[in-house]
C-alpha cells in the first residue's frame, strides 16, 4: 500500500516536474524579452536628455 503511494508521488513529481519545464521553456522567453525591453527603455528613457546633447556630435 505505501508502495502505491510512494508510485503514485513520483509520478505526480515527474508530471509536475515536466509541466514546469513545458511552463518555463513557453514563458521564460517572453519574460526574459520583456524585461530586457523594459530594461531598454528605461536606460533609453534616462539617458534621453544625453542623447539629444550627444546626437549631433556622433553626427
Amino acid at each position: 500500500m505505501i508502495c502505491l503511494i510512494y508510485r503514485v508521488l513520483i509520478s505526480l513529481n515527474m508530471v509536475s516536474q515536466i509541466f514546469f519545464l513545458k511552463v518555463m521553456d513557453f514563458y521564460l522567453p517572453k519574460v526574459m524579452d520583456f524585461l530586457v525591453i523594459s530594461f531598454h527603455i528605461c536606460t533609453f528613457v534616462i539617458k534621453q536628455p544625453f542623447s539629444f546633447v550627444y546626437l549631433p556630435m556622433s553626427l
